[in-house]
């Protein structure tokens, strides 16, 4: 038998086995190895994830257009129509794809990328559910958790940076775990890197994720560091994000003005840190607290060491942003391994409840009466079908014990486990520290988190609702809830109906504030929680507006805007309205836009302008007309007071005046 510790691919998992294992056989000689080593083939639960994705993909789209355009949409769009390898708020993938979501279908077009990145942060969440040893029920709750969380819901109600940091997140998390769990990791290290790249063309914050897996790694896989596989990631993720940080270098770093603006914001580190408990206590779901809860201590756990890098990985994110003044919805994809540790915990413990309720004494019975014939068979099976994973490579078959194959003792450390390979007799207690001879089935009670293991392999009988199978006996009438990902039936309805009311509630209250389901009238009251829903509200009349006020004025007359979300809506909606006069901004990317051609003489102004902020710029400005919504509506144009002004006799050139109508915020 091969002692599994000793090889580099187990280093450090004496710990925790994740439930769902397959074993494989690998040949003498292949890499250094011989003998068996665990192949991580976590069986995805595919029809509930996907039903649970279906339902938010359905709730999503129901509303996709429903009130219209955000403002921040309509910027990336005017971003990707200008495109560089950077700009003063982001860098530049997003723009891209929101000019592609465009051209393709307008704003169905925008928002198909949003629900899109939704989704995959729903099923990832179950794959990483599934890397964690969670089975059919931990990862259909976990996609659950995601799909009825307010700020992942919120996040994809519109196009932007937000969304898509999100779904990176989660990939890097799965794909780190895949590689520190896999026999041979480069490609999944090389994959993590090439995500992580991806999503620092897309967002800044991804280089502390970065960190904050640096930091984790060296607290707790510090062997891994000794590896080419991170480093590799590393360098790819470096290599393409080059071209944003040239770019940003060239520029002056705008990027770092802009965060500097927002902290401002923020209130600086402080007022991050006093509205920080507004993410694990609000955002995230109050009633989806207790799962964030159980994943954190599942975590931190010792028998889970080669999961722990997960803590301080969090650890460092939120300090980090914290430092730095940074918005409170950054550290949001933290919750993804949050929620999947959580029900996964949750799902061992409802097991452990369910054997110890007797749920699994048929299965613990067909064990026994199969341990005798089957034990003496163990010594010529143990190299193909049993691994000991255990702190020491001891390794005993005892039949006068009732146990079967694949049993090992327990020492003091609590960390040693045993996994049953393809033995058919699991149900008499492997893993069991008692010694009693009708053991748990194939499972253990883990003292310090209150959870429950499932140590068989691939194809062994467990409770998780698998058959017994052996060598040479396939036909079983039952298929292992290991090939489907099935837990066993009694498990997941229990599991099920401790967190259902939790789940429908929070996705009850995550669609009301969060997607346009209540009439403008309600969003409007609801502006105080989430203002982003009236920012989707009003635009087609903002933009009509100013084509009736434009109408009367020269050709050559140009329109400047007081930011990107005005100057954006007359840009994308204004030549359906006949508006087709250029339009510019002093507003973040908009400074390089311009300063407009000819001279300033006439300028038809836009937005939340102040008169005598004007005349600074204009010795007469005449106010057309206020930006309007309909009686009892509010968003944020009329909540500040936007308007349409005409202003003459100017100050000085374009060229004079641009620099002081410039601003970044």
């Amino acid at each position: 038998m091969t002692d599994l510790v000793s090889h580099p691919y187990a280093a450090g998992w004496q710990g925790a086995v994740p439930a769902t294992l397959a074993v494989a056989t690998v040949p003498e000689g292949d890499a250094g190895m011989s003998g068996n080593v665990m192949a991580w083939r976590p069986v995805m639960a595919w029809r509930p994830v996907m039903a649970v994705a279906a339902v938010a993909a359905v709730a999503h789209l129901a509303v996709a257009t429903r009130f219209g355009w955000h403002h921040d949409e309509f910027y990336y769009v005017v971003c990707g129509r200008h495109p560089m390898f950077g700009y003063v708020d982001q860098p530049p993938i997003a723009p891209l794809l929101a000019r592609l979501g465009d051209a393709a279908g307008g704003l169905l077009g925008v928002r198909l990328l949003a629900i899109a990145a939704q989704l995959g942060c729903i099923v990832l969440a179950a794959a990483l559910a599934a890397r964690f040893g969670g089975r059919g029920a931990a990862q259909t709750l976990a996609a659950a958790a995601v799909a009825a969380s307010p700020v992942f819901v919120a996040a994809s109600m519109l196009f932007g940076t937000t969304v898509l940091d999100q779904v990176v997140w989660a990939a890097v998390f799965v794909l780190v775990t895949r590689a520190l769990q896999e026999s041979r990791p480069a490609r999944w290290w090389a994959a993590a890197g090439t995500v992580a790249g991806v999503g620092l063309e897309t967002k800044d914050t991804v280089a502390v994720l970065m960190l904050g897996i640096a930091v984790g790694l060296l607290c707790h896989r510090r062997e891994v560091l000794r590896t080419p596989g991170p480093w590799i990631a590393a360098a790819l993720a470096l290599a393409l994000a080059a071209p944003n940080l040239v770019w940003d270098a060239l520029h002056g770093w705008p990027n770092l003005t802009m965060d500097r603006v927002l902290s401002r914001q923020q209130g600086g580190p402080l007022g991050s840190l006093l509205r920080f408990p507004e993410l694990p206590l609000l955002l995230g779901g109050t009633a989806l607290i207790g799962i964030w809860y159980f994943g954190l201590r599942w975590l931190a756990a010792p028998e889970n060491r080669e999961f722990r890098w997960l803590v301080p990985t969090a650890g460092v994110v939120v300090a980090v942003f914290i430092a730095g003044g940074g918005k409170v919805y950054y550290a949001a994809p933290l919750l993804v391994p949050l929620f999947a540790a959580g029900v996964t915990r949750m799902e061992a413990a409802t097991r452990r409840r369910v054997v110890e309720r007797g749920a699994g004494g048929s299965i613990a019975d067909a064990g026994r009466s199969s341990a005798s014939s089957t034990s003496t068979s163990s010594t010529t099976n143990a190299r193909t079908s049993n691994i000991s994973t255990g702190t020491d490579s001891n390794y005993s078959t005892n039949t006068s014990t009732g146990r079967g194959t694949g049993s090992k003792a327990e020492d003091s450390g609590g960390g040693n486990k045993c996994t049953g390979g393809s033995s058919s007799t699991v149900g008499s207690g492997s893993g069991s520290t008692d010694g009693d001879s009708s053991g748990d089935t194939g499972s253990k009670a883990e003292g310090s988190s209150g959870a429950s293991r499932d140590y068989t392999g691939g194809n062994s009988s467990n409770i998780g609702g698998g058959s017994s199978r052996s060598g040479t006996d396939s036909s079983s009438a039952n298929a292992s809830a290991s090939d489907t990902g099935a837990e066993h039936p009694t498990v997941a309805k229990a599991l099920r109906r401790e967190v259902r009311l939790p789940l429908a509630i929070s996705f009850a209250v995550s669609l009301a504030v969060g997607l346009p389901i209540l009439p403008p009238a309600a969003a409007t009251a609801l502006r105080g929680v989430n203002p982003e829903l009236m920012q989707t509200y009003g635009w087609p009349r903002v933009v009509r507006q100013v084509a009736d006020a434009a109408a009367a004025l020269p050709a050559d007359v140009p329109i400047f805007a007081g930011d990107f979300g005005e100057a954006g809506a007359l840009a994308v909606l204004g030549p359906g309205d006949g508006l087709r006069r250029p339009v510019y901004s002093g507003h973040d990317s908009y400074t390089y836009w311009g300063p407009p051609a000819g001279s300033p003489e006439t300028v038809l102004c836009v937005g939340k302008f102040r008169p005598d902020e004007l005349r600074r710029f204009w010795g007469r400005v005449d106010e057309i007309a206020p930006i309007t919504l309909p009686a009892g509506l509010t968003n944020g144009e009329t909540a500040q007071r936007a308007a349409i002004y005409l202003c003459r006799q100017p100050r000085g050139s374009w060229a004079q005046l641009w620099p002081q109508l410039t601003h970044i915020d």
